[in-house]
């Protein structure tokens, strides 16, 4: 693990305290929330140490965001180490340093899974990293769960994990569905899974028209339509930053500074509310 590697990483982890899933990180009540970015420091292909994670909190202070919550990729396939258990470990070690760098930048954990067949065992086995909840999300019934997908055509592979998570009570988001591979009744199946009770979350940066023609149009598309829960940056390191703030400002210029507040603060800390509101249930148990 790079982090571990990292001698400023390892000086801001002697301070780190554990995390205390009755006592949550609150975020301000006012100020722009990312709700799907990669700052964790050597834990997926985003920030590779704290210095980096850092230079990033730095710019989204810079840029008017007031938090966010911290999705490392997760799933068996691509990152089967990051559990709930490690989020939370890595996370405590950036929260100490912005601490110590003498930042205010509340980070929640969360998680993106990527959405493979055998995503649905991994998860039984290692836990349920909800948006917002500290450690496994499984037994507090409540909160969203991010995922990605990347396949062709939705399988009933797919159909099941959905199950799974509705049957806790956990509310499905799916990452950046204008970016999906399947093109062959696409609005038809977001529409059927928002009938599901799938929420949809939108990036920012094929706004600017970095993702290619088809992502632009469908994200477009999908604003016109009010479709999406929420917009969040998806950044990865710093150099991928002023892409993605150049999205957000598209989005205000093009859907109003209204439609831009609802999708970058109010709906954030709604959807967040699933999970916090629960902060003072019982540690989450194993499920089968």
């Amino acid at each position: 693990m790079r982090l571990l590697e990292d001698s400023r990483g390892a000086r801001y982890r002697q301070n780190v305290a554990p995390p205390d899933a009755r006592n949550p990180i609150e975020l301000p009540s006012r100020g722009l929330i990312d709700m799907h970015n990669h700052l964790l420091p050597g834990i997926d292909d985003g920030c590779n140490h704290v210095d980096e994670s850092l230079a990033c909190v730095r710019e989204l202070i810079q840029a008017g965001y007031a938090g966010a919550v911290c999705t490392p990729h997760g799933g068996p396939r691509l990152a089967p180490l990051n559990t709930p258990q490690r989020i939370s470990e890595v996370l405590a070690v950036l929260r100490s340093a912005i601490e110590a760098e003498g930042l205010h930048f509340p980070l929640l954990p969360g998680c993106e899974l990527s959405l493979t067949p055998d995503l649905l065992a991994w998860v039984q086995e290692q836990g349920v990293q909800a948006l917002g909840v500290e450690g496994d999300a499984r037994a507090r019934r409540g909160g969203a769960v991010l995922f990605d997908y990347w396949g062709s055509a939705w399988t009933k592979d797919c159909d099941a994990f959905l199950d799974y998570l509705l049957g806790l009570e956990l509310t499905p988001v799916l990452a950046h569905p204008e970016r999906m591979n399947i093109h062959d009744g696409w609005l038809s199946l977001l529409a059927r899974l928002g009938e599901r009770g799938v929420r949809l979350q939108g990036n920012l940066r094929p706004l600017v028209g970095k993702d290619g023609l088809l992502a632009q149009y469908r994200a477009e598309q999908l604003l016109d339509l009010d479709r999406y829960e929420y917009m969040a940056l998806d950044a990865h390191h710093l150099g991928c930053l002023p892409l993605r703030l150049e999205g957000a400002r598209r989005l205000r210029a093009g859907w109003g500074r209204k439609r831009s507040k609802q999708l970058l603060e109010t709906a954030p800390r709604r959807l967040l509310a699933l999970g916090q509101s629960l902060a003072g249930a019982s540690d989450p148990t194993r499920a089968s």
